[in-house]
């Protein structure tokens, strides 16, 4: 349970797509669902020395336990910006059950086709 939700974000999910042209399996991302999250900027200087990223292209976000989130997930927020997931997704399971994720801004080439049903 996450006590400070302030956005909801797409996940797409690394998964197999289609056939390539030699009959090859393709990979891509997918949209998966939506995720009720706590969206916050990093600001701890260890975890932005340890990723190797500046320190405004750094966020963390807090999730419900109960959510399902793989690390090659990409989450995509209400403005059409897109997240990676760096290092692992921390689980939590003492007195609030939640997870951690650390995101860093994706700029330039997108990930993800921002197709959702």
């Amino acid at each position: 349970m996450i006590f400070f939700p302030n956005m909801t974000m797409k996940r797409y999910t690394y998964t197999t797509t289609d056939k390539g042209v030699y009959g090859e399996t393709t990979m891509g991302y997918e949209y998966a669902d939506e995720v009720l999250v706590d969206f916050q900027h990093e600001g701890n200087p260890e975890y932005i020395k340890a990723y190797g990223v500046e320190r405004g292209n750094l966020y963390k976000v807090y999730i419900d336990k109960k959510v399902s989130i793989n690390n090659s997930d990409v989450l995509v927020d209400p403005d059409d910006n897109q997240y990676q997931i760096i290092g692992e997704v921390q689980e939590y399971n003492h007195f609030h059950q939640y997870k951690r994720v650390h995101l860093v801004h994706s700029r330039g080439d997108k990930l993800c086709q921002l197709t959702s049903p």
